[in-house]
């Protein structure tokens, strides 16, 4: 995709996908992957039991949910924690937020013809949703710029 906006052409996809991965100006851009990732989990949870393959590869339902809440989890610690340091309750709270659509998406199950509800799975959700926490927290350390010391004015004299 290309702007040419003021006569200059440059490419506005690497800063796109940096602003819906990374770095959300707009609370659209924070908000809508979360949310679409949460759609994209209630439809899968919501098809009968039959219409998935029947794997033989043991634990291959906990990778499923894995992968499917780690992503859920950093794309809401990057939504609810939007200043440079936010505070680890920003971060618990989507910890907690994770959790709680686990849990619902497990009972959910309850009423989905061939599916059941399983502790291990909500378990699985929860700490695959606690590492996509800790992976954006870990991301943003990493970005930010080394701090100093000292502050301005106070540097030892020499």
């Amino acid at each position: 995709m290309q702007d040419s906006s003021l006569g200059k052409t440059r490419n506005v996809a690497p800063s796109l996908l940096a602003a819906l991965v990374f770095d959300p100006v707009t609370p659209w851009q924070r908000y809508l992957p979360p949310l679409a990732w949460a759609l994209f989990i209630f439809v899968l949870s919501a098809m009968p039991g039959s219409a998935y393959p029947e794997v033989r590869l043991p634990f291959a339902d906990k990778v499923v949910h894995a992968s499917l809440y780690l992503p859920l989890g950093y794309w809401l610690a990057r939504a609810l924690c939007v200043a440079e340091h936010s505070s680890w309750h920003r971060k618990i709270i989507a910890f907690l937020l994770v959790a709680g659509y686990g849990l619902s998406d497990e009972i959910h199950q309850l009423f989905v013809p061939q599916r059941t509800f399983s502790l291990g799975d909500w378990a699985v959700d929860c700490v695959a949703g606690a590492l996509g926490v800790l992976i954006w927290h870990l991301g943003q350390r990493w970005r930010e710029p080394p701090r100093e010391s000292c502050t301005p004015g106070n540097s030892a004299k020499m």
